[in-house]
């Protein structure tokens, strides 16, 4: 069964699950989804939440970048994406952390306010 990624182009959580995977050497395919039609196509791909990056990995459906981080270490454990050292990880745990539950609303909200604000940028 394929590994299939589930993305967008401009989410970069889906860009770094592409790195994941570059880095373990497994190879995949992108179904690059609509931009405001993802909700709905994530569920029709039978995914739980409304969205990306989602992965079908040996037909388990895995969302989210922290998520599916464990699953590929799970999955293919060497080479690892976390460091052995117990402190070394629970820093990079952090990071991780902070990029999705901090960081990540910044650009969110930038892209939608541009696109409101330009048509060009929507098509």
């Amino acid at each position: 069964m394929p590994v299939r990624l589930y993305s967008l182009k401009t989410s970069h959580p889906a860009h770094a699950v592409r790195g994941m995977l570059e880095h373990k050497g497994i190879e995949f395919e992108v179904r690059e989804l609509t931009p405001g039609l993802h909700p709905i196509q994530l569920r029709l791909a039978r995914f739980t939440g409304p969205t990306v990056p989602g992965l079908l990995l040996e037909g388990e459906r895995v969302q989210g970048s922290r998520r599916i981080s464990r699953a590929l270490d799970r999955h293919r454990p060497s080479p690892p994406l976390f460091p052995v050292q117990p402190e070394r990880r629970r820093a990079v745990e952090e990071a991780e952390r902070w990029g999705e539950e901090d960081l990540q609303a910044v650009p969110r909200r930038l892209f939608r306010w541009a696109t409101v604000q330009d048509r060009e940028l929507r098509e």
